[in-house]
């Protein structure tokens, strides 16, 4: 890839922090009739952590964790708990919060995360939380918690004040955002005479430093006990970096009477790119100037066996909401990065494999290279041997294919199965292989023999093979040195 799009995206890649658990905490301190309290937000990816399969095929993880709040290094409060994913069919990422009831001042918050499944996979750390005083004027306010989405849908992880919403994790937002959402309650402004107002602003670079005020809105606020914020700031056109969120209550003499800051990260490769291709001149005279738009689409959708998996998600985004320009600018800086002196002699070449690809595997689903086949020939080349198994019984069509020589994994003997369970054409998908990096279904010959279910071996939840049986090869062509 080329130097200019690594710059652009070395934000992107580096902002999620990489953990055996990929958990994300964040936290917000609030005040109540009842007193003041912080909640927690956990969010577990699922893909961190291991699966069990319980009844009906369906999966669930757990994460077992330990909270310690301490004021002073004393602990005032210890809470070990299980957090348990829903039982579902395929892996989704899953929530969980906690409340603690705390006064004004400092607190160390200690917490340790374990896959229930795996006592390895864990982590350890610690962050400070501070709840301020009531303010010498009566006012005060919870923090700001910042937030991915808020809606009417049942199916958002948490509720309140009549709305149900997911926080933001860890604290950034992400390309599939367009605004930045963010909650805060005022405490006591019926105890205020005068008017009040509230400004909302965002600041280039994290709180503490003097950055460019790039985005501010104002509104005026209500004499009520406690109000609550709810707002949303479009950012579409804000590139990749750190920012801060400042919340500040004034009067008509823009006195400042109250303030609060929370610092957030972007990742939008999107307007990155674009804001790039500006300002490139080579780009304006490149092969991909008199391109139309499908051409352009087409070309780039070809790449995506190329692309490492953060940069398919980048790729995807400028499909789905990029310009042209964008679009244009994506592909060519591709191929400039892996031919400076020729990209477009390069780009041409392989778009000639690509319609080659697309005629050979191309079914009703899509373009050749989209199918699984098309996918694992663009990505790991034509293949040293082909097994075509059409008329074998209680199994659909399939094909094995063998990479002698495999250096992408540094494996040998290499293959894959694909089958035809429609029995449409050639819609054949990847159902199985040995390659480290791919689809490994330990299942495999149990759903490609579905028509001999009486002849599974093991129970219906995990059993893994079948029956021996003459005339079933399939196995044997697997496994075959």
């Amino acid at each position: 890839m080329n130097n200019r799009i690594y710059k652009v995206l070395f934000f992107c890649l580096l902002s999620f922090r990489i953990f055996a658990i990929d958990l994300s905490l964040t936290h917000c301190t609030f005040n109540s009739e009842q007193g003041s309290y912080v909640e927690i937000y956990i969010r577990v990816s699922a893909n961190s952590v291991e699966c069990t399969m319980k009844e009906d095929s369906l999966l669930q993880a757990n994460v077992l964790a330990l909270i310690l709040l301490k004021k002073d290094d004393e602990i005032i409060n210890a809470d070990k708990f299980t957090i348990s994913s829903p039982l579902t069919k395929q892996r989704k990422d899953f929530w969980s919060s906690r409340r603690y009831k705390i006064e004004p001042g400092e607190y160390k918050l200690e917490y340790t995360f374990s896959d229930a499944s795996n006592a390895e996979n864990s982590i350890n750390e610690q962050r400070l939380i501070k709840l301020d005083s009531k303010l010498p004027n009566g006012l005060s306010s919870s923090g700001i918690l910042l937030m991915a989405s808020v809606a009417q849908d049942a199916s958002l992880p948490f509720g309140k004040y009549g709305y149900n919403y997911e926080p933001l994790a860890y604290e950034i937002v992400t390309p599939s955002s367009d605004k930045l959402i963010f909650n805060w309650e005022i405490y006591g402004l019926d105890q205020i005479e005068e008017d009040l107002y509230l400004s909302y602003t965002i600041y280039d670079g994290y709180s503490g430093s003097f950055g460019k005020k790039l985005l501010q809105k104002h509104s005026k606020l209500k004499k009520e006990p406690t109000e609550v914020i709810l707002k949303d700031i479009p950012i579409i056109d804000l590139n990749s970096g750190k920012y801060h969120l400042t919340l500040e209550v004034y009067n008509k003499e823009l006195k400042q009477l109250h303030y609060k800051e929370k610092n957030f990260a972007m990742v939008q490769p999107v307007s990155d790119i674009r804001n790039v291709a500006t300002f490139d001149k080579e780009f304006e005279n490149s092969f991909v100037g008199i391109m139309t738009e499908k051409e352009v689409e087409y070309s780039l959708r070809a790449l995506q066996s190329q692309l490492p998996g953060d940069m398919i998600e980048t790729l995807n985004n400028i499909l789905a909401t990029g310009e042209l320009e964008t679009k244009k600018y994506f592909l060519y800086s591709y191929w400039q990065g892996l031919s400076p002196d020729q990209p477009g002699e390069a780009y041409k070449a392989y778009m000639k494999v690509i319609r080659a690809v697309d005629e050979e595997f191309g079914s009703h689903l899509g373009f050749g290279f989209e199918t699984d086949r098309g996918y694992i020939f663009m990505k790991y080349g034509r293949p040293n041997d082909i097994i075509d198994v059409i008329d074998e019984v209680n199994a659909p069509p399939y094909s094995i294919w063998v990479y002698l020589d495999f250096p992408q994994t540094q494996q040998s003997n290499v293959k894959f199965l694909f089958y035809n369970p429609s029995l449409s054409g050639d819609d054949f998908v990847l159902l199985h292989s040995n390659c480290t990096s791919e689809i490994q279904n330990k299942q495999w010959e149990q759903v490609l023999y579905s028509g001999a279910y009486s002849e599974r071996l093991g129970n219906p939840i995990d059993g893994q093979g079948m029956e021996a049986n003459f005339n079933r090869k399939a196995a044997r062509y697997f496994s075959d040195n």
